[in-house]
């Protein structure tokens, strides 16, 4: 029902302190913020492969939604995810370049635009340039998800040359 735009206004945090700052609030004036790409340009190809460390936050105002059950798919992320709808906490989902869904169910407002936040937190050397949001999101109607947001645990981890390998635990 709505496509997460390709060009986003974006917080750089390098030392990840956007949680306790509250860089999801409603009242931050995030008017002059930078645009970024996310899916369509590696980080590397924008000139911001200097911000190898930290997290980027991404500010999405949504319209008004005829529906009360939605979720999002995040298409995947390098490499850590977090989302709040209307400055409410979802949840987080962890690996590189791997589709999650959030429930926000019960979080949209009736009575005009919502704000979505994504946060996306890098660890690890990115040897190809990427950072943020990798693969396009939106969000989307139908039955209610099972779960609020994904399990924070890592099954699989990426090796080099792309082989992907289970964690034992």
């Amino acid at each position: 029902v709505y496509k997460i735009p390709n060009k986003l206004k974006t917080m750089f945090d390098q030392f990840n302190t956007g949680n306790q700052m509250g860089y999801y609030n409603k009242a931050i004036n995030d008017r002059k913020y930078i645009q970024t790409e996310t899916f369509k340009s590696t980080w590397d190809e924008q000139g911001l492969l200097g911000y190898r460390a930290g997290s980027v936050w991404y500010r999405i105002r949504v319209p008004k939604l005829d529906t009360k059950c939605a979720g999002l798919l995040v298409g995947g992320v390098d490499n850590i995810v977090r989302v709040w709808c209307n400055e409410k906490y979802i949840g987080m989902g962890r690996g590189f370049a791997r589709p999650f869904t959030f429930d926000l169910t019960g979080l949209l407002n009736d009575n005009g635009e919502n704000l979505l936040v994504i946060q996306v937190q890098r660890r690890g050397n990115s040897e190809i340039g990427t950072g943020g949001i990798v693969y396009p999101c939106f969000i989307f109607t139908g039955p209610q998800l099972e779960k609020r947001a994904p399990d924070g645990e890592l099954e699989y981890r990426l090796l080099p040359g792309g082989a992907i390998e289970k964690i034992k635990k």
